[in-house]
């Protein structure tokens, strides 16, 4: 009893101790900075070519004065440091790259500039969520008039609509404008969170579509043309072109996925491209199709996440019925007087001292804490007390156990929600992982707005663990059997990741069959 009520005084402590960090701070909280510094050589300063641009927002002011923005980014801290789970995680001294963004403004501030350098400070805390809701592009920015694809084999050019390769006898990327993707990709990255190398391999080609912008950053001279070089599939050959760049962005490469069904050989195909609560029927519908079939594929390869309730109504279905809670997800929350204590609740996470969990529940988690060591240490007085999300079987009459071999498809796009839905497949026996290591991130977001500026900033305010001490935040849910896409899975409906798990299935349940035979005989 003494030592809940220290615990209780201690978090007390630290609440007032936030709090009164939030309140008391005045002034400008950067003292002078080095602009030689490793946080201002990574971290490009406020960039004056950019000045005549005006930020594709009609809300937001086109510039804002110099102590305006001094203000902004004092604001930015100060939320930073008493909300941001994410902050100390890679050590980046995000005081110094702010001291020098501030010591490089001049008068007055273009707001499309001074957005786009807190955009690559803020990418480089390592927060997988981290995100400007703002498009950060000038008003008559244009665009690259193809599609990228990466695949296995290099990356393509796809016509708009994906329905073919920009050049049937170049597929490849070689150059843009002249420059090799390698090296424009060293440039998106910055516009992208420090986090996974397959996020932020994904954002970074992502990041190649914003062609005016990428000019901008370089001091180069923006036209409404596009220089390009293809390469033949055994780069032997090369093939230069002048397109026009377009005003609207493409989306970038997808694959055709299709809806759930029933595939050759009685292999069930299961397709959740979201994490939405409301699709829960809608995948209990299908899985009572699937009871009598010889073998499942649950395809989340472009999910970007959601709510919890599939993974909640769906894992039951695939472990035996004794089988003890499993604790599938270890968090807590940065310490605020912005978040009650119940912040994660709805997030089904819950503390130890949670009234709601059974003898068997408690049990779960004690077990796992014995044997959890997580990859960050979370600093002192910082975090609340650990959250539990706990899985098992469903009271639904309509689950059952399904005992046949079951493949998972994953990708870097698998984001969010479905890296938890992932993590917590991934450590059921005999569940095989196909495809390509998820993106890895999980934060219970928050957004706020700078006042002058109005730049609106989404960050992390929960720091998530999966039960082996790994950060899903930097890591992602990496697979057992890497298969990454074709160059022609993207213009037809074949599918090299779907055809790997549909085979292994097909000679798994051939392994089974002969394994009960055996026995019955």
């Amino acid at each position: 009893m003494i030592l809940q009520y220290k615990r209780k005084i201690d978090r007390f402590i630290a609440v007032l101790l936030i709090a009164q960090c939030c309140i008391g701070f005045s002034g400008n909280l950067l003292a002078a900075t080095n602009s030689n510094s490793p946080a201002c050589n990574e971290t490009d300063l406020y960039n004056q070519s950019v000045t005549a641009q005006v930020i594709k927002n009609a809300r937001l002011p086109e510039i804002i004065s110099m102590s305006q923005a001094r203000s902004d980014i004092n604001y930015l801290v100060r939320r930073l440091e008493v909300q941001s789970s994410y902050l100390l995680l890679r050590g980046f001294d995000y005081r110094q790259a702010f001291g020098c963004l501030d010591d490089s403004l001049e008068d007055p501030v273009n707001t499309l500039s001074f957005a786009r350098s807190l955009q690559k400070i803020i990418m480089q805390i390592g927060d997988a969520h981290a995100k400007f809701k703002v498009e950060l592009s000038a008003d008559d920015d244009r665009y690259l008039p193809f599609i990228i694809a990466d695949t296995a084999a290099g990356i393509v050019a796809l016509k708009k609509g994906g329905k073919g390769f920009l050049n049937d006898d170049y597929p490849f990327i070689k150059t843009i404008d002249g420059w090799p993707l390698a090296q424009l990709m060293e440039i998106t990255r910055k516009w992208v969170p420090a986090a996974s190398p397959q996020l932020v391999r994904r954002g970074a080609l992502r990041g190649l579509r914003a062609i005016d912008r990428l000019r901008t950053e370089q001091g180069i001279a923006r036209s409404p043309l596009v220089s390009l070089v293809l390469q033949s599939p055994d780069a032997s050959k090369t093939f230069e072109t002048r397109l026009e760049t377009r005003r609207k962005r493409l989306p970038g490469g997808k694959l055709s996925l299709g809806e759930s069904r029933v595939l050759d050989g009685n292999i069930g195909y299961l397709r959740i491209g979201s994490m939405d609560n409301s699709k829960v029927e809608e995948v209990l519908s299908s899985m009572e199709v699937f009871q009598d079939t010889d073998g499942l594929v649950i395809d989340v390869r472009g999910n970007r996440g959601g709510q919890y309730g599939i993974l909640r109504a769906l894992y039951g279905y695939f472990i035996p019925d004794d089988s003890p809670p499993y604790v599938a997800n270890i968090a807590a929350y940065r310490l605020s007087p912005r978040f009650k204590k119940d912040y994660l609740h709805k997030r089904r996470r819950f503390r130890m001292d949670h009234a709601e969990w059974t003898p068997a529940q408690r049990r779960a988690i004690i077990k796992s804490m014995t044997a959890f060591k997580p990859q960050w240490r979370l600093p002192e007085a910082q975090f609340s007390d650990w959250h539990f999300m706990l899985l098992g079987k469903s009271d639904d009459p309509r689950q059952y156990y399904y005992h046949k071999p079951v493949a998972v498809l994953s990708d870097a796009a698998s984001f969010s929600a479905t890296d938890v839905f992932l993590s917590a497949f991934a450590d059921i026996p005999g569940l095989v992982l196909f495809g390509q290591a998820s993106s890895g991130g999980s934060g219970a977001t928050r957004y706020f707005t700078l006042p002058n500026s109005g730049v609106k900033i989404l960050l992390s305010t929960l720091v998530s663990f999966r039960p082996n001490g790994k950060l899903l935040d930097g890591n992602g849910i990496e697979v057992d059997v890497e298969v990454a896409p074709k160059p022609a899975d993207f213009l037809s409906d074949s599918d090299t990741a779907l055809e790997e798990a549909h085979s292994w299935i097909i000679q798994n349940g051939e392994q089974q069959r002969s394994t009960a035979n055996q026995i019955k005989s």
